[in-house]
Formats: structure tokens, sequence, C-alpha cells
């Protein structure tokens, strides 16, 4: 994924004015009939290439169809029972965000693709993808949330994350770089409500000391200035 400049900006109120969209949510569609969905495989990843490079205007490079199959990720693939082609994909890697010094790391799916060809498209494929795919996230990789970038200018794309459950988190300008030309891109977050819960569960009594103690001396000082 090339990048160029690449910057943060935290959201302004004109850009959550400018992006904001409908998010009635969407239901899971039945697809059985017509369609199946399955975990990708080593004799995927030719047909799943062509797909990316149809819908796609970044090209990824051999070994990024490699760390398809590795232990950290999950890929998914949706097929078209008739003609036996492959029709959407979804591919997400495990990553870990570090949240300072008295916090675990949090255990982050970040989506690297994801596509339906434009002929399958409104049918419930995407939708199906995605639902199956962000179960398996939390079955599989045991993650607390799943991340992804999209395109600032994908206002339907942006629709449909928001209506699944997606949340924007940050603005990052220049991210791609294509076709001689920077594209800002949008953080997009989805949270598992039970990484709370399990953080209950499983705190260290010494982190919590430790991490109370901190907020005690920084109350202490604050007062004394």
């Amino acid at each position: 994924m090339s990048k160029k400049n690449q910057k943060i900006f935290i959201f302004r109120e004109e850009d959550k004015l400018e992006i904001k969209e409908e998010t009635k949510p969407i239901s899971l569609v039945d697809l059985e009939e017509e369609y199946t969905i399955r975990e990708i495989q080593k004799k995927d990843l030719k047909k799943v290439r062509l797909l990316d490079l149809q819908l796609f205007p970044l090209q990824y490079k051999d070994d990024f169809y490699d760390n398809m199959l590795l232990e950290n990720s999950v890929g998914l693939v949706a097929i078209k029972k008739e003609t036996s082609k492959i029709v959407g994909v979804i591919t997400g890697r495990l990553q870990f965000i570090d949240n300072g010094w008295f916090s675990p790391k949090t255990r982050q799916a970040y989506i690297m693709t994801f596509g339906v060809d434009e002929k399958e498209t409104h049918k419930g494929i995407g939708f199906n993808l995605l639902n199956i795919a962000v179960n398996n996230f939390q079955s599989q990789l045991n993650v607390d949330e799943v991340s992804l970038h999209v395109r600032r200018a994908n206002k339907r794309a942006i629709s449909f994350y928001k209506k699944f459950g997606f949340k924007v988190t940050n603005i990052l300008k220049e991210y791609y770089f294509f076709n001689n030309k920077s594209h800002a891109a949008l953080v997009m977050v989805y949270n598992n409500i039970a990484r709370e819960q399990k953080l209950k569960k499983t705190e260290n009594p010494l982190v919590s000391f430790g991490s109370n103690l901190w907020s005690c001396f920084g109350s202490c000082f604050s007062e004394q200035n």
C-alpha cells in the first residue's frame, strides 16, 4: 500500500457533517442457494489477485497474497455456484495497538482488502462476507476490535461500514497515492464491547494499583499548581 507524507487529523466538526450518512442497519441475507462463502485457500490466490486488480487502483506484491494464509490472518471468498467464480473477497490480519505503560495492548484485526465484483453487488454478498469475517476475527484471533481504511471520497463504502457498526476515528491526509495523485483516507473501527468485561476479569492488581497511584499523583500535583 503506497503512502506519501502521511499525516493524522482528528475529526473537526465540518468533517463530521461532510460525511454524515444514513446509518440504518442492514440485514443478513441468505445466499446459500446461489453462493458459497468459505475460507481462502492457496488455490484461490491467483483468482483473488485478478479480482483485486479489477476492484482496486492499488497493486499488491506476491508476498501480500502469500501472507493471507498465515495463522494470524483470516481470509474469505464468496463463490458463485453456477460458474465456480470468486466474486467477493475479504482478508484481515492481527495487529497489536500500544495503549501506554499501564494498559494492555489492543488486539486488533485490520481488514487489508474487501470487495465484491461489480456485477454481483447489491445482493448481500459484501455484508455476509464482512459479518462472517468479523465473527472469525473474534473467534479465531480473539480480537478486541476491527479496523480498516477507506478512501474519503468513497461515500458509498463509508455509508456501508457505518450501517454495519463501524465508526470513523481519524482522517489520514494523503494516505493513498495512485494515478499520480494523493487521496485522503478515513480510519474506521468496529469495537467489540466484550473488551471492557474481559479487562475487568483479567486486570492485574499491581497494574491497577500503579495506574491509580499515577492518577492520584497527577491530581495532587495539579491542585498544588
